[in-house]
């Protein structure tokens, strides 16, 4: 399938980079010029200065944040679906802190504080007209860990379906997150940002069926349930010195390539390089029947890969959660 990503400075190189290993065609454009003059990439993966001509023979259309809502309506209209753009959304991200909250609150949803709260963020993926299922919930920054639930709960239910109406206005198709704190009685919205982000790396961990398939039905409107395996997802992203340029990667192999998502590489025939695009080289990924597995499974899979002078992560990812998660079965939240 021919692919145009947009994106603003290159947040979706990851998933750019997994469709292209999937033997899609990918064309990326770069809105930030100084980033695009900056970024080098796998030849799989084709940056363009101008998206329009593509338009031609594209089949599929996906972006990363807000910035390029106001063409999808035109790009919608030449019959090629677009993921996580329109100008509604674009409009919500923009004036949710100005606007957004006031008219969420008349629709009922909670933004006060409230006692005792655990924090976490809700994934959703959102066809046009109602939430595509499962629910995915992600503990902890700097690397997080992933549940996926379906089963109903009265304060799950309660904020997708005041939130589902203005979406609908939006005509949004594509992935939204909702940062919010819950006790066992009551919750309160912190945020809500419709657009792709790093969730995307980790749940392909989870797919029961092909990611581009799921997401291009998304956009098409057509999709209403995700097959997955009901595991634990974890991802640690691995950072380097921004100062540095041009390091090997040692340690990829055709084994482990599946749970690895680039940042900012080079795929050479003889080994990836790291580019100094950003101070994020990679997240590496894993699932497992608990959450202790799924821990065990990435940080083995992080020792065996190794980059020309140093690199850093949280040798923790996943400890908070399992308290959190502990404390959600408490109030029966899952």
């Amino acid at each position: 399938m021919n692919i145009l990503m947009l994106s603003e400075k290159g947040d979706n190189i990851s998933l750019a980079y997994k469709l292209a290993n999937e033997g899609h065609t990918i064309e990326l454009y770069l809105k930030n010029i100084n980033v695009a003059d900056d970024i080098h990439l796998s030849k799989s993966i084709k940056v363009i200065s101008s998206w329009r001509p593509t338009l031609k023979y594209i089949d599929f259309v996906i972006c990363d944040g807000t910035g390029f809502g106001f063409r999808a309506e035109d790009i919608g209209a030449l019959g090629k679906p677009v993921l996580c753009a329109s100008q509604g959304s674009d409009l919500f991200n923009e004036l949710f802190e100005e606007k957004g909250k006031e008219l969420l609150k008349k629709k009922g949803i909670c933004f006060d504080p409230i006692e005792n709260g655990l924090s976490l963020k809700a994934h959703v993926f959102f066809n046009g007209r109602h939430f595509v299922r499962p629910i995915f919930y992600s503990f902890e920054n700097e690397g997080m860990v992933i549940v996926a639930s379906s089963r109903p709960n009265r304060i799950k239910e309660d904020i997708l379906r005041k939130i589902e109406p203005i979406l609908i206005k939006t005509r949004y198709r594509g992935l939204v997150n909702i940062d919010f704190e819950i006790n066992d009685i009551d919750y309160s919205i912190k945020s809500i940002y419709l657009g792709l982000n790093e969730i995307v790396d980790t749940f392909k961990e989870a797919l029961d069926e092909n990611l581009l398939d799921v997401l291009f039905e998304i956009a098409s409107g057509v999709k209403s349930r995700i097959k997955i395996r009901r595991d634990y997802l974890i991802s640690v992203p691995i950072f380097a010195d921004y100062s540095q340029k041009f390091c090997e990667i040692d340690g990829i192999n055709d084994k482990n390539r599946k749970h690895i998502a680039y940042n900012s590489v080079i795929e050479y025939a003889t080994k990836p390089v790291w580019s100094n695009i950003n101070d994020r080289i990679m997240s590496i990924t894993a699932r497992g029947n608990t959450i202790n597995e799924a821990q065990r499974r990435v940080y083995r899979t992080i020792k065996n890969i190794s980059v020309k002078d140093t690199f850093r992560y949280r040798e923790n990812v996943g400890n908070t959660a399992k308290d959190t998660w502990c404390k959600l079965q408490e109030i029966a939240f899952f």
